[in-house]
């Protein structure tokens, strides 16, 4: 089964660069799952003592009989200049065994471009992915594919300034407009839709945060509190679950029309990878150990957390139902974002869990009064990228 996954934001490494070298102040070095998906870069690694503080884990890993599976990381200006890259969304760049000159993980078939002529669209269209694999796919904030938003006020003004020109959904002021997100996210899913890549692939769209609007619903919070909260103003809350976020599954193996109501969260996208493919879990690595003595498992091993396999549906995947034809995840036009509203899509509104202040209005509509000249008397808003969340 291959296995793409959309829209999980992250940080960066440009291959032709190897030197570059910024966020190496947050160097992590523990086990991701490139790790356990590919033991020829495990055994490449450790013979070029490139292992981080994971060798035993590269060790142990070299050594299982188990296929490699292709992996890539496409991210929109890894390779093009001025295409809307940020080091700080690129996860790769925080790894030390990855973000060095000699990593066996970080070459020019895993670290990809994502731009119109170099990108995911281009290796789908093209017919150049591998049969099987896992492909992680995060946008920019620059709009590289010339989507246009239903509402121009963003990107073309009486100020001269463009708000919003990303398309990676970043919540903040000078980074993403939602309609090109969420347009070029249909542009994504309807290459693969109509590839031959469709017939065995899964899509899991998710999103990294809440985007600022925050649950009133709490979390489980099942976990044991993480070491470096004991004391100071997060202490005792839980290493565990946060705010509520959307995730699709889309596949000709998905159930239609289902909400699956089970508990999951990011450690489910790995949990579901090891399922498909027969991978251990994080917490099985020598390395991690220590973690998992002091209840600090990652969530992939934690009985509570899901593998998202509730979203597939049995009698698809074993061949007695038919699978979901490439129509069902297939939006005509998703470069022209509709018009939509809550009455237009038949949602009711529940009343917000608390009063809003008086006078309080949403950035969105803050911005569009100042573009507008209607704007007089609001205070000015300072400029800003949202670098630092």
């Amino acid at each position: 089964m291959s296995l793409k996954r959309i829209g999980d934001v992250a940080p960066n490494i440009n291959v032709s660069d190897p030197t570059y070298s910024a966020d190496q102040a947050t160097f992590q070095s523990y086990a991701t799952m490139p790790v356990m998906l590919n033991p020829a870069m495990d055994a490449q690694a450790f013979a070029a003592n490139v292992t981080g503080k994971i060798a035993l884990d590269m060790k142990t890993e070299s050594g299982v009989h188990r296929t490699s599976t292709p992996w890539a990381w496409y991210e929109e200006g890894l390779q093009t200049a001025n295409a809307g890259f940020s080091a700080h969304h690129t996860a790769p760049l925080y790894f030390d065994y990855m973000n060095n000159p000699n990593s066996k993980f970080a070459t020019a078939q895993t670290l990809r471009d994502n731009t119109p002529g170099n990108g995911l669209i281009h290796d789908i269209q093209n017919n150049a992915l591998p049969s099987t694999g896992v492909f992680w796919v995060k946008g920019g904030n620059e709009n590289t594919y010339g989507l246009t938003p239903q509402d121009p006020i963003f990107t073309n003004n009486t100020s001269g300034h463009e708000y919003f020109v990303g398309d990676d959904d970043h919540p903040g002021t000078g980074s993403s407009d939602h309609q090109v997100a969420e347009a070029y996210l249909a542009e994504v899913i309807n290459s693969i839709a109509q590839s031959k890549y469709w017939k065995d692939s899964v899509i899991i769209v998710t999103w990294d945060d809440s985007g600022g609007f925050y649950d009133h619903l709490p979390p489980p919070s099942f976990g044991r509190t993480c070491p470096q909260d004991l004391t100071g103003p997060e202490a005792g809350y839980a290493c565990g679950e946060g705010t509520r976020i959307p995730t699709f599954i889309i596949s000709p193996f998905a159930k239609t029309g289902v909400v699956v109501h089970t508990v999951a969260d990011h450690g489910s996208v790995s949990k579901f990878i090891e399922t498909v493919f027969g991978l251990p879990t994080f917490g099985s690595l020598p390395n991690e150990q220590l973690g998992v003595t002091q209840g600090l498992s990652p969530a992939d091993g934690n009985p509570n957390t899901d593998d998202l396999t509730d979203a597939l549906d049995p009698n698809k995947l074993n061949g007695t139902s038919p699978i979901n034809p490439a129509s069902l995840a297939t939006i005509a036009a998703p470069s022209s974002h509709p018009i939509m509203s809550c009455a237009s899509l038949g949602i009711m509104p529940i009343a917000a869990p608390a009063p809003l202040p008086a006078g309080f209005q949403t950035a969105g509509w803050y911005l569009k009064q100042t573009l507008t000249g209607k704007g007089a008397n609001l205070l000015p808003v300072a400029a800003r990228r949202d670098g630092d969340d």
